[in-house]
This record gives structure tokens, sequence and C-alpha cells, in this order.
């Protein structure tokens, strides 16, 4: 199951203000702090916003705030970012409001200051901004700032939902499958990923994908569930793209289309996708939608096999033992075998017989290899 879009330890980063986030931003997490437009201001337009700046001007405030904050065409200042950001807020401007809070929350250009940040955010959240909104169904959601309520965090987000923020849709459709903040009701689940993923949202569209093949919330249909996975997994969802090589590896929702299911294997696998590597690998080591090369078959179970995945591991061992697509190494073979057997009692039948028929100078090395390997990795 998927998680939220962010973790509480980054939540003081990745607040908001600015330009309403694209789905690709949602998908790293609530929108961004402001950041360089990536075109100057010449210094006469800096002039001329200063001026109608200092003449009261609301909106002029706070692009001059945007412009501290991020150093384009002024010296980078968070203290003057807060002075005009504050000037336009105590007008009652929305955006300012929100971009002062997470000043506050951030201690930039002001004192950190959560009780007072969070006035702030909720002053433009009671003005509709939805991305106030968001923020704060996240602060309360995670506990960042105020004390965790899930009920509360769920009504912010549905306030952030039904303006048509995807971040917040997708983030209802969690609590309802989870029952987190509001009664569990898989179908308003579906009913609120649906929405998000109408606007593009990968995230829901995966998930979406998975509730019609596992028929939650939705009448299974395999061929639905082939629909998001595709639309998702052509946006970069490894999740996505794993699924969808295991549907067409199974013909399931899909024409059967091994050198299909090899394709969107690798995508997943290429960013790191563990199952997806795996099957890759075992792709390659039977020669099933991809020409067979056993070295490949031991490339893609190494990577796996790092990331601690006991299968790849116990594979790793086995192909080290035959020697088939690397060096026969029995000292190599028996710390993957350790590792897998760490984790998977079905691995402790190849170790058990790797203890008996390897000399005891060969199993000492294995397990000191075995060490080294789980100090560097955990």
């Amino acid at each position: 199951m998927r998680d939220r879009r962010t973790a509480a330890w980054a939540l003081a980063v990745m607040l908001a203000f600015a330009v309403p986030p694209t789905s690709a931003q949602q998908d790293e997490g609530p929108i961004l702090m402001p950041k360089s437009a990536g075109t100057m201001p010449t210094v006469n337009e800096v002039r001329t916003l200063l001026t109608k700046a200092k003449e009261g001007d609301g909106d002029a405030q706070i692009k001059l705030s945007v412009l501290y904050y991020t150093g384009d065409g002024v010296q980078k200042s968070y203290i003057e970012s807060a002075r005009w950001c504050r000037e336009a807020a105590q007008k009652g401007m929305a955006e300012a409001e929100l971009h002062l809070g997470t000043l506050y929350l951030q201690g930039q250009g002001v004192p950190k200051d959560s009780e007072t940040a969070l006035v702030w955010i909720r002053k433009s959240a009671d003005q509709q901004d939805v991305r106030a909104e968001y923020d704060l169904g996240l602060l309360y959601d995670h506990g960042y700032a105020v004390q965790k309520d899930e009920k509360e965090a769920a009504e912010w987000y549905r306030k952030a939902a039904e303006q048509g923020d995807a971040a917040a849709q997708f983030n209802l459709g969690l609590d309802y499958v989870k029952g987190e903040g509001v009664q569990k009701d898989s179908a308003a689940g579906a009913a609120w990923f649906r929405k998000a993923a109408d606007q593009g949202d990968a995230a829901a569209q995966s998930r979406l994908g998975d509730m019609y093949d596992d028929g939650d919330g939705v009448e299974t249909d395999a061929s639905q569930a082939a629909k998001w996975y595709r639309k998702a997994a052509a946006q970069g969802d490894k999740s996505a793209q794993n699924n969808l090589g295991q549907f067409y590896r199974l013909g399931h929702g899909v024409p059967m289309d091994l050198a299909e299911s090899a394709r969107w294997f690798r995508k997943a696998a290429e960013q790191g996708e563990v199952q997806a590597q795996i099957s890759l690998g075992t792709m390659y080591s039977k020669g099933v939608g991809v020409q067979k090369d056993s070295a490949e078959a031991v490339r893609w179970y190494r990577k796996a096999a790092d990331q601690g995945n006991s299968v790849a591991q116990h594979n790793l061992a086995i192909l080290y033992i035959s020697g088939d697509g690397v060096r026969q190494d029995f000292i190599t073979a028996y710390m993957w075998a350790s590792l897998a057997a760490l984790t998977d009692e079905n691995a402790k039948p190849l170790l058990d017989r790797m203890d008996t028929n390897l000399s005891q100078a060969q199993i000492a090395e294995g397990k000191r290899l075995t060490r080294e390997w789980l100090a560097k990795h955990r």
C-alpha cells in the first residue's frame, strides 16, 4: 500500500507557496517553497516593484517577498522576504499568510515559532486557499507543529480535495482505504483516487489499478487495472511499471507478451524496484522475453540482493555455486546464502548443505564477508 506523499521530517522544507503544483510536484509531496523563476528581473523591474510595495500594493509586496526569498534580482534575504510578506499578510492576502506561516515554521527571517506559524497558515486556509488547506492536513496528519489528529487531517484534506487538489484527493483516498480519521470505506477511497487519477496523478492511477486488480472498493476488472497501470507507468511510476510487466508476463488484463513484459520490468528495475529487478534477472536467466544472458541475470539479481531481498540473494548464491554468469566462487556463494537465510527459511537448506560441504576456512571467510556486507548495508 502506498504511503502519504511526504514524511514528517520533510514537512518543514516542503510546505506551500507560489505556483499550484503539477502532478509531478504532487508525487514528491506538498507544494515547495518558492524557487527561482529562472529569468532574472531587470533592475528597473525590481525598482518598480519596490516602489509599488512601499506604496502598499499587496501584489507587489508578495512578488518582492518571493524575490528576496529566492535571491532573484536582489540579494537573498529571508528577513526582507518576511518583512514584505508580513505587509501583504496583514492586508489579509491568503497567499502571503501561508508564506509567512511557513517562514515561522522554518524560522526563516523570523524566529521559529510553531504556534504563530499555525495561526497564519490557518488564516490562509480559512480563506479557502487550497494550498493552506492541504498543508494543514499534512501538519495534523504527521503531528508536526500540532498534536497529531487524523480526523482533523482528513477534514482539511477534504476541503482541499473538494477544490480539486489532486494531492489532497490522493491522501483523502488513503484515509478512506485505511480508515484513518474517517470510517473505513474502500469505495469512497476508490472514488477519491479516481478524481486524482483523472487529473493525471500517477500515484492515484497506480493505486486505482491496485484496487481494480484486487476488487477493493470496485468490482475486479483486470483490463481496468491494466489501463490505470499503463497511465501511471507512462509517467514513470515504478510500481505501476512492475505491475504492468507482471500483467504482460501472465496475460492478465492484456494479451501475453513476454518481450513487452521484459520492457516494463526493465523500466521499473532501472528505478530500483526490487521485484522488477528479480523478475528481469529471472527472464535473463531463463531466456524468457529476452535473449538468455546469465551475466545480465547476475547483474539484476545483485541489484535486488544489495537492497536486502532474500530471493535475489538466494538466486545469487546458486549462480556463484554453479559459475553460471559469474566466476564460480563458493565463499561468495556462502555469503549470499547466509544473508538470504537471515530472513528466509527457504534459504536455510542451501546454507546447511554448504556448511556440510565447505571447509572450515571457506566457511569462516564466508562469514567474514557476510559481516562486512551487513555493516555496509545496515
